[in-house]
């Protein structure tokens, strides 16, 4: 448990580096999670944001330079939700593809700043933060959670959809997909530990033909 926020971040930094590759191997922006419109010196801007994103990324596997990389790579996801996403959003609020692609932004925007403040306090930063990125911080694992909720009541109101991508060899019924919903809402709920466990009634065994009990055979000893 004590490497569980070491190996978090590696995981993570290896996510940002991955998002990061994706715009130098196909010259584009990801263009679910980022739908930056045409505009102009949009490539230029396309290898710039990737360069960030590889950059900080890799800056998060060394200590000296992590909480400056962590703080990068959160502002940038934080503009890109500013713009492109919000206006977007605002403009349709029926649409549940901008609302999840928006709350992906925004969840790597505030996992950015989680790291960023575990960083802070484990190395006794003296980093002078200004007002509102110390108050990024502060909100970040509440405005994670908030993402969590898009992202559980998309769950329900779209059943039919998600079970669809689910792959055919592992269906999933209402139940299970309902359930997954609400784990999402209330990670880590559990029944409550006094609550006894239910006691299962005696069956009879029948038969198969005539519904009789079984009876047992005298064993005749030689």
């Amino acid at each position: 448990m004590k490497n569980l926020p070491l190996s978090g971040r590696y995981l993570f930094a290896l996510a940002i580096i991955g998002i990061g590759l994706v715009h130098f191997v196909t010259g584009n922006f990801p263009s679910s999670l980022l739908p930056v419109p045409a505009m102009t010196g949009r490539l230029l801007l396309v290898y710039l944001i990737g360069f960030v994103f590889c950059a900080g990324g890799i800056s998060l596997f060394f200590e000296r330079v992590a909480l400056t990389g962590a703080i990068i790579i959160g502002t940038t996801f934080l503009i890109l939700f500013l713009f492109p996403h919000l206006p977007k959003l605002l403009s349709n609020v029926t649409d549940p593809g901008e609302w999840t692609v928006a709350a992906e932004t925004l969840a790597l925007c505030c996992g950015a700043f989680i790291v960023a403040s575990v960083l802070a306090v484990k190395n006794h930063s003296t980093i002078k933060l200004n007002s509102l990125l110390s108050k990024a911080l502060k909100l970040a694992p509440y405005v994670f959670a908030l993402s969590l909720i898009v992202f559980a009541v998309q769950h329900y109101l779209y059943a039919k959809f998600i079970s669809a991508i689910v792959p055919s060899s592992r269906p999933l019924t209402s139940a299970f997909r309902r359930k997954s919903a609400t784990h999402r809402i209330a990670p880590g709920a559990s029944p409550h530990p006094s609550s006894p466990a239910p006691i299962p009634r005696p069956t009879t065994r029948r038969s198969r033909t005539d519904g009789r009990p079984r009876q047992r055979r005298p064993r005749c000893r030689r």
